[in-house]
């Protein structure tokens, strides 16, 4: 595909002519005429049109058409230049849009809504208590017409989010443990539930659902699924990750990622009944994990639990490779993405 509009070099043509053009723009008008059948054939016709003679004996010989004749080469110089650095500005302008796109953000109100999509639903109150964290007063929410509450902080960057969550989490140690579900893009969450004492299984379900949300809704998560199966076994993972590049306070970019993993197995065997215990092993390029005796329910499936972080996430190109053992007897297969 050619890099420069065919205007742009039928323009500088005439000069290209004159051999009156730098070696780097010949070269760029080289390259376009060999890739361009169209502007071949516009430099084999110009200048081939029958000139009158009979008008061109009439016209004197003066300076005047040379000199003008030299301006208009420097006019199309000077403009065919002018075009090329207005193309190369606009790519650079493109390519830094380019980089500020991959630092993805949220409103508050955006936030909201993505929530109610989830039939998770905020009525704003108003909390004096609340903490100002990195210069930043939450916007308070009542969840659902429950006692609990939401905080969201909004930041200006991911960088500033972080600093916030830092913050918070020092402050915070003893009941600290580390929950992605707590931030998204620029956002942060802070959920205040009601006192332990009135807790109910619906109140647990409810802020369940809303880590849920913010992990999977809030941020740009996507997913892969691995199968793979053996003989007598199959397996399904299922990685949800989200990944996002920003500038800290030095403009460095910076990557920020998490994901979760579940994985689980079916029994293809007919004798369901007759499985012992089962150890299994699963290995990808970067770790494995292992395990012992987990339960395999009626339909012959069991759960191997989820593992994640923000280390290395699976990625669909690689192979994930299970080792089942049970009953004295191995089987070894490969998981691949679909």
């Amino acid at each position: 595909m050619n890099k420069y509009p065919c205007e742009l070099i039928r323009d500088l043509i005439p000069l290209y002519k004159d051999d009156i053009l730098s070696a780097k723009t010949e070269e760029i008008i080289t390259e376009h005429l060999e890739e361009c059948q169209q502007c071949r054939d516009f430099i084999s016709n110009d200048y081939s049109q029958p000139i009158n003679t009979e008008l061109a004996e009439t016209l004197p010989e003066v300076d005047t058409f040379k000199k003008v004749s030299k301006r208009v080469k420097k006019w199309g110089l000077y403009a065919g230049l002018g075009i090329l650095v207005i193309i190369i500005a606009a790519a650079a302008i493109s390519f830094y849009l380019g980089r500020a796109d991959r630092e993805p953000s949220l409103s508050v109100r955006q936030a909201v809504n993505i929530f109610a999509q989830a039939d998770i639903h905020l009525n704003k109150t108003s909390d004096p208590d609340t903490l100002e964290i990195n210069g930043v007063k939450p916007v308070s929410f009542f969840i659902n017409n429950t006692e609990n509450k939401l905080h969201i902080y909004h930041y200006d960057s991911i960088a500033e989010r972080k600093t916030a969550f830092t913050m918070w989490s020092e402050n915070n140690k003893e009941t600290f443990f580390y929950n992605p579900n707590r931030i998204a893009k620029n956002l942060m969450f802070i959920v205040i539930p009601v006192d332990e004492k009135q807790m109910t299984m619906a109140d647990m379900k409810l802020l369940s659902k809303v880590s849920k949300t913010i992990f999977e809704k809030l941020n740009d998560t996507q997913e892969i699924v691995f199968t793979g199966a053996s003989e007598n076994w199959a397996a399904e993972i299922v990685v949800k990750y989200y990944e996002y590049f920003y500038n800290d306070e030095n403009t460095t970019l910076m990557h920020e990622s998490y994901y979760n993993q579940t994985n689980s197995l079916k029994y293809l065997g007919p004798d369901i009944e007759s499985v012992g215990e089962i150890s299994y092993e699963i290995e990808r390029l970067n770790g494995k994990i292992s395990g012992t005796d987990p339960y395999l329910k009626p339909d012959g499936t069991v759960s191997l639990g989820s593992s994640g972080g923000s280390g290395a996430i699976p990625r669909a190109d690689q192979e994930l490779t299970f080792t089942i053992k049970w009953n004295d007897q191995e089987e070894t297969f490969v998981a691949r993405a679909k």
